[in-house]
This record gives structure tokens, sequence and C-alpha cells, in this order.
């Protein structure tokens, strides 16, 4: 009697067990309406799932309850996630399609007349810890892609070359919008370096084999750097070093985010530790402030601002050719200052929409033994486009720009000055 018991129990105890189960079956084919055999189908944030048969069909349980959702993927097509309600017994589900991602092969873009294999099919997209964690860059974003093929090392110099073109040739750009004077001022044969810090951005663009046209003005290449989107949390971060130090402070939630940071360093501790081939009266040393903002507009709408400001120097003697000892002072100032600010939407009918704006402010006060000099230069950049999507192969990139270029040079002393203005506007689709 009590193994007749028993065995009713367990017999019961399996059956409910079963019947509150959800369970899912169905067919997976492709945009022509062919079966895909192997998708991997299963309940996203878990283990619960099954591959897609020869016929594309499909069936699988889960001890999930309540809402959820089933992710289809398979290699060389879109991820599409359905949502389900997990309740007892099997459910049927109408056939789902997967569309054909974009490949290296068969994706084209059509840009300002001009055919063109994927912009990010033929280039090099860095993330900020690939930076750093190059050896050789010691953090620097231009270090790092110095290491790429296509790119040269023209001495010591610190800038980017490219297919043994002039480091004026290389466009840099942040968030599509153009960078003047975007390395530190320098003294001859010294080394310089970007000035912007490498984990402002979420991604560093770099085409080895041509660019869109969107860039264009006869570069050899383009350096296109994405700034960040909203932070994920608040953070502070502190960095100390033998030759200096700073600061950065995050706030955000889900719609606004903020990150201020401050740095300052002075090599005079390092050039007194390390004997250099630099004759130094004072080594470089420098301070920066820096400011950037995100903040959510609508559903779809993102406004970003981007603010720096710094200040630093150096005192060198370099020697002239044929001339015995150590050669004239040279004494560097420089004071710089970039600020952009860029609005882009993506709307429901296939539209993206971008509106944005930069200024770059250098000033330079050079002075070689007994003669004094100064420099200024400011790029101002207005920008807008529209992408219209046509279908998930083919879209339309539409925009116009203006170029704002003032250069000014002068010897105070002898209180003498030229300069001169240029503007250029560009429309490309």
């Amino acid at each position: 009697m009590s193994l007749r018991l028993t065995l009713f129990c367990y017999l019961f105890l399996l059956q409910s067990l079963a019947f509150g189960q959800a369970e899912f079956a169905g067919r997976v084919l492709d945009d022509k309406g062919l079966s895909l055999p192997g998708v991997n189908i299963f309940i996203k944030g878990s283990y619960d799932g099954t591959t897609s048969g020869v016929e594309g069909d499909f069936e699988f349980h889960t001890e999930k309850e309540g809402k959820q959702v089933i992710v289809f993927r398979l290699i060389g097509y879109k991820t599409m996630e359905i949502p389900v309600e997990c309740k007892g017994g099997l459910q049927t589900l109408p056939d789902q399609k997967l569309i054909e991602a974009i490949t290296e092969i068969n994706g084209v873009t059509i840009s300002a007349g001009a055919m063109e294999a994927s912009d990010e099919k033929k280039s090099v997209v860095l993330r900020p810890l690939d930076i750093v964690t190059t050896p050789s860059a010691v953090g620097d974003i231009i270090g790092a892609l110095q290491t790429l093929p296509g790119t040269s090392a023209v001495g010591n110099d610190g800038r980017l070359f490219v297919r043994g073109g002039d480091a004026s040739e290389v466009g840099i750009y942040i968030d599509g919008l153009r960078v003047a004077n975007a390395y530190g001022t320098t003294a001859g044969n010294v080394p310089t370096r970007t000035r912007f810090n490498p984990n402002l951005f979420k991604g560093t663009f770099f085409s080895t084999g041509g660019y869109s046209a969107e860039y264009g003005q006869a570069l050899s290449s383009a350096l296109a750097l994405n700034t960040k989107d909203l932070s994920l949390r608040n953070q502070g971060d502190l960095s100390l070093m033998s030759v200096g130090g700073g600061y950065a402070h995050t706030l955000a939630n889900e719609k606004q985010s903020l990150t201020v940071s401050g740095n300052y360093f002075d090599l005079s501790p390092y050039q007194g530790l390390v004997k250099q081939d630099f004759d130094f009266e004072r080594a470089p040393f420098g301070w920066d402030l820096e400011l950037g903002a995100q903040k959510k507009l609508g559903k779809d709408g993102l406004l970003k601002v981007l603010g720096r400001t710094e200040s630093g120097g150096m005192k060198i003697r370099q020697p002239e050719p044929g001339k015995e000892g150590s050669g004239p002072l040279i004494d560097l100032r420089n004071q710089y200052s970039y600020a952009q600010s860029n609005w882009s939407k993506v709307s429901s009918k296939g539209w993206t929409w971008f509106v944005g704006a930069s200024i770059s402010s250098n000033s330079d006060e050079i002075a070689f033994d007994s003669i004094q000099t100064t420099r200024d230069n400011q790029l101002a950049h207005l920008k807008a486009s529209t992408i219209w999507d046509f279908s998930d192969r083919v879209s339309m990139k539409l925009g116009v720009e203006h170029f704002i270029n003032t250069y000014s040079e002068g010897l105070p002393l002898q209180d003498l000055k030229r300069s001169y203005q240029d503007g250029q506007s560009f429309i490309y689709t």
C-alpha cells in the first residue's frame, strides 16, 4: 500500500511540474521565406532555449514565469527579440523572420557621388582601453595610432603622418566637428602629443584606406573621435604621478550626466633624475580643466557639451647648426581653449538629425632670445546633417557646414602685426 501511495504521489507531482512549465514552438525563416537552421533561440537572461532544426523548426520549455523575452540570434543576421508571456502549456509562435545583416561584402555606402565600402569596414576603431594599454603610446591617442599600418613615424615628432602626407593633412574631428591645434605647441625637435584625454571618448575611428567625403578637404586621412553618451554611474577618480596628478568627478542619472576633471604636470623632477639630451632651463609644465555634459531630450534626442581649457610652457636652449655653445633660449607659453555642443535625434520614420558647433582658440607667445613673437589662431565650425535610411541596406546622408578661420601673428616690441580671415562653406550628399 505504501509503495502504491508513493508511486501515485510521484506521478502526480511529475504531472503537476510538467503542466507548470511553459513550452514554446515555432519556425524561423529568412527574409525570403526560406527556413533557417542553426538559429540560437533562448529566454533572455537564462539558459533555457534550443537551436532551430533543418526546417527552421524549434521547441523548448522553460520554468520562467510571467513576461519574458525570447531572443533569436544567428551570425550574419540581425538579432531579434520578441516579448512573450510564460504560462503553462504549449504556445505556438508565429513564423519569425530574421533580416540579413550588412557585411563588408554586401554593404555599400553612397556618399558625395562616390561609391565606397562602409567606412567602418576599412578603418580601425580603438576603444579607450586599447589606447591606454598600448605600451609605446603612453596614454596618447596618436601614440597608439602610430603603431598601425599606413602611418609613418617622423623622428620623435609625436604627430600623426599617414601615407607620406604632412601631419596637417590628417583631419581630427570630435563628434564630426573639426578640431584646430589638436596637438600641444612645442619647440623644434621636442615631441608633442594630443591635448585630449582618451577616456573622454567611447571610440576612436581612424580611416586606414580612405574616408567619407563628409570630411573632404584633400586630407590624407581622418581621425574621428566620438565622445561618450550618458555616463552609467557617479564616480571620482584620483591620479597621482611623480610628475603631477589630477582628479575627475562624474555625476550621473538616467537622463543626464556631468564630468569635470583637472590635471597638472611638471616634468622638472623627471628631468632632474634622468639626464636628457634636451637643454631645458624650465622643463615642460602645464595644467588643464575639462568639462563634459550629456542630457537626454525627449525620447530619442541627446544634447552633448564639451569644453576644455589649458595652459603650459617651457624654456629650452637649442644649438644652432655650425655654431658652438648651448644656443639661443626659446621661451614658449601657450593658451588653448576648445568648446563644442551638438544635438542629435533618431526619429521613428528613419531620419537621423545632427546639429553642432565648435570653436578652437590657440595663442602662443614665443621669445627667441631678444625677439618676441605672438601667434593666434581661431577656428569656428558650424554643421548640420541628416541621414535617411531607405532600408537596412541603403541610406542617404545630406549635410551643410561652414568654417571660419582667423590667423594672426606679430612682433609686439616692434608693434607689427598681420592677420587674415577665411570662410568656407560646403554642401555634401
